[in-house]
């Protein structure tokens, strides 16, 4: 048998041995425990690069916030990992500054939350960013010492949501002088119609080409419409002979909308007084529409004609109709512009000129 000192060595190693195993084991717990931290950290890496979020730690004791990359290049700051609190609120465009911080000592003192929206100066378009913060650590007054959060840039979303107002601040305008459109139509038309059915048959065709106009920019948000479609559609209905009589040229050009409008009702009239009177009337008229830009560069100018031939002999009214009116008046709203409408023996001539605008298409 051992002696008592053998034994005493024997549970020493015994217990060494154990102490060994426990060791390895915590050795071994410990590796998987921080390989799952690396592992866990890349995920939240991944995620945060995929969303474009700069994640930051805000020590308040030093002022220091511990970030990543991204967080210095959106405020356009030199890329660092560590940056101190007051060159973020230098980098804030000074018209939001006093709200942001503000809000931010609002918050601070009312929650552990913070939510901000604020522009960087130096960007045009401007640059928003999103502030999302969480008060980590507070001291033993209760006031912040840590703070986690993220950064995101809002720039298209605040540039569509500004683009939403300026289309229905405009979609109001056109509304109201849609309106105003409108009624002048119906009382213009009533005034000259004999009687019912021809009110209702020269009303409603009046409104049907402004209609086109309006679907026409509407599908291009008010931004303008080339004057080869607006031709086309408000033209072509008219050319009922199988053989086309109608010659129609010109480089397509880009119409504002208050142009669209005033120039598609002018078309409208042209064609139908030409399909009912003029040479669109009998099989041996023409109409020659075309169009030239002229001009310097500032001050560019779209010069269109209409012109019948081949039709009855022309002769000016004793009095002018209200279709002579809306071809004169259609484009008042269009500064500068200036409308020709003669009554020609050969057929009826007129030219229409008015300033080009620079529109993005």
């Amino acid at each position: 048998f051992p002696s008592r000192a053998e034994l005493h060595q024997l549970k020493s190693l015994a217990g060494l041995a154990a102490s060994l195993f426990t060791l390895k084991d915590a050795t071994r717990s410990g590796a998987i425990a921080e390989a799952a931290l690396v592992r866990e950290e890349k995920r939240r890496a991944i995620a945060l690069d995929a969303a474009s979020l700069a994640s930051w730690a805000w020590d308040i004791r030093t002022d220091i916030i511990e970030c990543d990359t991204l967080m210095s290049e959106l405020f356009s700051l030199p890329r660092s990992n560590r940056l101190r609190a007051r060159d973020i609120l230098t980098a804030i465009d000074p018209r939001d500054v006093y709200q942001t911080e503000t809000r931010f000592r609002d918050a601070l003192t009312g929650s552990d939350d913070y939510f901000g929206e604020y522009r960087v100066k130096g960007f045009h378009p401007p640059r928003w960013l999103a502030t999302r913060g969480r008060v980590i650590e507070r001291d033993g007054d209760g006031k912040p010492t840590l703070i986690f959060g993220v950064n995101y840039d809002i720039s298209e979303r605040k540039l569509g949501d500004e683009r939403q107002r300026l289309l229905l601040r405009e979609l109001n305008h056109r509304v109201k002088n849609t309106l105003a459109t409108v009624q002048a139509l119906a009382t213009q038309t009533v005034r000259h119609a004999r009687q019912p059915s021809e009110f209702l048959e020269a009303f409603g065709a009046r409104l049907q080409a402004l209609g086109i106009a309006h679907n026409l920019l509407s599908d291009r948000e008010w931004r303008g419409i080339g004057i080869s479609e607006l031709v086309q559609i408000e033209v072509k209905p008219f050319e009922t002979a199988e053989q086309p009589r109608m010659t129609i040229s010109g480089d397509d050009l880009l119409l504002s909308p208050d142009q669209a409008v005033g120039l598609g009702l002018i078309l409208h009239e042209l064609a139908s007084n030409a399909l009912k009177y003029g040479s669109l009337s009998v099989p041996s008229g023409r109409v020659d529409l075309g169009w030239r830009m002229q001009g310097r560069r500032d001050a560019r100018r779209l010069v269109l004609t209409w012109r019948e031939s081949g039709g009855p002999q022309v002769a000016p009214p004793d009095r002018h109709g209200f279709g002579s009116i809306l071809i004169r008046r259609s484009l008042a709203k269009v500064i500068s512009s200036e409308v020709t409408h003669e009554f020609r023996p050969e057929g009826v001539f007129a030219e229409i000129s008015m300033p080009l605008e620079e529109l993005s298409k």
